[in-house]
């Protein structure tokens, strides 16, 4: 890092983040959240995510993602004279954990409510693989930090036990401090990929060298007892490369992990042949004069699968088993890149990344071009390094904008609940992603979300809150409430504007057209419409995923007759937006 200490550059990062400034004390807690998470759109996140605030039960962030199979519980400190961590603030994880797990959801904010009911909604369908208990705090190392995320963790366990039995087993359940020197150490790796950086020496076995522009690398083969070896020393340090760390196993025929873990118990001779193999990045590599292979660092960047397995090594047979190996060495940052990425697009969570160059993508990016758009960011999954460094304001990203348009088109559930499907499902891709789909109808729903999101924050920075303006901040705090409201809105369009057609997707924004004008144009729609929604739409978000298509039709159907007469009224607001859009023939 050009003889930077870790904890220069993270301050330095964190300094240059102003986008994050407007979260205020919760500023390092999504910023650890986007490094340790890989996560490209933290504001996204925080709009669902962030539960802080009065009456938050010490439950500051609950982060779902069911694509991950994660749930994160947080709690964040930002000490200003005294260079400890509160006492109180330490002993309330206990209760974060409690009212995560066990409590009577009575009497929370709708914001908490939402976010828990979502968790245990999740843990409870079996798509829960790691529940991670956090504390983040801008100091060193504190012991008393230590022994409380042990004692919660241990609660959580219990509670998961009692109440969650049938999927209790399969749930990993981690505590981590998220010190100010561990967070530098997360953020250097995003630096430098490498976080591993001992030598390792390891008996040679043959193989094939290989060099191109920029990089060499080494085909070979190891015996499994050496990867365990470093998977027991280093843990998910051994990953800091790659855009997702271990998975987890599920017990299930169809599961890659579990398949893994049956050939190395029943034909551990052949699973060199059967396995696709492992790629690392290193520093260095030779053959050292005793005739053994050297390396020095270590991140393995495809093979976290293979090697994740290895958590418990039950009835296997490691000596026997070998998986293939090629240890790669590369200076060019962007070339390091690239191979993380391209190394693993055979796995389905880095579908974003498959879609990113198909026919109706690379039209999209053309046609943002076309149009003066320059920081449209194309799909892809796991946070890069430039979403880490990124000053992330304006940026207008495909992942995002496809979860506006789903909820646009009358899917906020899946935009919600599982968004990855809309990249991951070969149908609801083709439905949402089409002929018909151009940039500036993207745009326009990407707009959508973008002015409910600000609504949201104005409505959370104003000094004191009362009233409606409460209940409203209420409701746009729940989880899915963004996505619910769009297809809120965009219902209401097709019932008073009688001159928008019935396919949507010909609707699109006029000249000037850029992502300014694009939330400039719902603003005005946002502020009227969203008075209405913690009567008609918070019975529906306090559900979280579990609405249907009948009950969410008829609850759409009640909003619209409600703000029929607010909308009647408002002349100039439909004027405005008539000549901001246009109907494509």
């Amino acid at each position: 890092m050009n003889g930077v200490t870790p904890d220069l550059a993270l301050n330095a990062a964190l300094d240059a983040r102003v986008d994050l400034d407007q979260y205020k004390h919760s500023k390092r807690l999504l910023f650890a959240a986007q490094v340790l998470l890989g996560i490209e759109d933290i504001h996204a996140v925080a709009a669902d995510a962030l539960t802080d605030g009065s009456g938050d039960r010490s439950c500051d962030f609950v982060y779902v993602d069911r694509d991950a199979g994660i749930v994160v519980l947080a709690q964040a400190y930002e000490a200003t004279r005294r260079r400890v961590v509160a006492e109180a603030k330490v002993q309330s994880l206990h209760q974060a954990v409690d009212w995560l797990l066990t409590k009577e959801l009575k009497g929370l904010p709708a914001r908490l409510e939402s976010a828990i009911s979502s968790a245990r909604e999740a843990l409870k369908d079996g798509e829960i693989r790691h529940l991670k208990i956090w504390f983040v705090h801008n100091l060193d190392d504190q012991p008393q930090v230590h022994d409380a995320l042990t004692g919660a963790r241990d609660a959580a366990q219990n509670a998961l036990d009692s109440r969650y039995p049938e999927v209790a087993s399969e749930v990993r359940v981690e505590s981590l401090e998220v010190s100010s020197p561990q967070l530098a150490a997360w953020y250097q790796s995003y630096e430098s990929p490498i976080a591993v950086k001992e030598i390792m020496r390891l008996p040679w076995n043959g193989g094939q060298r290989i060099s191109g522009p920029g990089w060499e690398a080494l085909q070979t083969s190891v015996p499994m007892s050496w990867l365990a070896g470093q998977y027991w020393s280093y843990g998910e340090t051994l990953f800091s490369a790659n855009v997702r760390d271990y998975l987890g196993r599920v017990n299930r025929a169809s599961n890659i992990n579990n398949g893994i873990r049956m050939t190395l118990q029943q034909e551990p001779e052949n699973f060199f042949v059967y396995n696709n193999g492992i790629t690392a990045l290193v520093e260095h590599f030779e053959i050292d004069d005793e005739g053994r292979l050297l390396i020095k660092g270590l991140s393995i960047v495809n093979g976290a699968q293979t090697t994740g397995v290895l958590t418990g090594n039950e009835g296997i047979d490691l000596e026997q088993a070998h998986v293939g190996i090629r240890f790669i060495k590369c200076q060019d940052q962007s070339i390091v890149e690239k191979i993380i990425k391209r190394n693993n697009r055979q796995n389905s969570v880095a579908i974003e990344d498959f879609r990113s160059n198909d026919r109706t993508q690379r039209r999209l990016a053309k046609e943002f071009s076309d149009l003066g758009v320059s920081n449209y960011v194309r799909p892809r999954r796991g946070g890069s390094q430039d979403a880490v460094r990124r000053v992330d304001i304006g940026a207008v990203r495909a992942t995002y904008a496809a979860r506006a348009l789903v909820s646009f088109h009358g899917d906020p559930v899946t935009a919600h609940r599982n968004p990855a499907s809309i990249w991951d499902s070969n149908s609801l891709y083709r439905r949402y992603f089409n002929e018909d789909t151009t940039a500036r109808h993207f745009l326009l729903c990407w707009g959508a979300g973008k002015a409910v999101e600000e609504r949201r924050l104005e409505l959370r920075n104003l000094p004191r809150l009362q009233g409606g303006k409460r209940k409203q901040l209420d409701y746009l705090q729940c989880q899915g409430a963004t996505w619910l409201l769009i297809a809120a809105i965009a219902d209401c369009l097709v019932s008073y504007l009688d001159e928008l057609p019935k396919n949507l997707f010909r609707v699109e924004l006029a000249d000037p057209v850029g992502p300014s004008e694009a939330i400039a144009l719902w603003r005005p729609i946002v502020r009227q419409v969203t008075p209405f929604a913690p009567e008609y739409l918070q019975s529906l978000v306090a559900q979280s995923t579990r609405w249907n298509p009948a009950q969410q039709h008829e609850i759409l159907s009640n909003f619209g007759a409600a703000v029929q007469p607010v909308l009647e009224d408002a002349d100039d607001l439909w004027a405005a937006f008539s000549g901001a859009v246009q109907v494509r023939s």
